[in-house]
């Protein structure tokens, strides 16, 4: 099973078994650190296609959305980090798989309120 370092507290930078990983261009960075930022659910395509791609026409945004998802899902390589359900897409960050900064340090923020309280 392979591990993803993945950190997106500053410079987006994520590495597969150590491996750096370069991402084919700005809107899959993107696509991709939206899905791990918010991977405790799943979002619907037509979401993340108005989110990413409303200054296109419909049929092009939609277009433009698959062949993101198939250069993410390329670039992770073929764990099963993606999780698609009829409309939904998820990012799947299964414990001991994946290591995400942002969630690090929220867990930080919470300890630190719970010690202060």
């Amino acid at each position: 099973m392979s591990r993803l370092e993945v950190r997106l507290l500053g410079e987006t930078d994520v590495r597969r078994d150590g491996q750096l990983l370069v991402f084919p261009t700005k809107k899959v960075k993107e696509l991709f650190a939206y899905l791990v930022t918010y991977h405790d659910r799943a979002h619907s395509r037509a979401s993340l296609i108005e989110l990413l791609w409303s200054e296109h026409d419909e049929a092009k945004a939609k277009a433009n959305f698959r062949k993101a998802l198939s250069l993410l899902r390329s670039l992770l390589g073929p764990e099963p980090w993606l999780k698609t359900a009829g409309n939904d897409v998820r990012f799947e960050a299964t414990a001991g798989s994946c290591w995400i900064d942002l969630e690090e340090f929220e867990q930080l923020l919470t300890s630190i309120e719970i010690n202060l309280s």
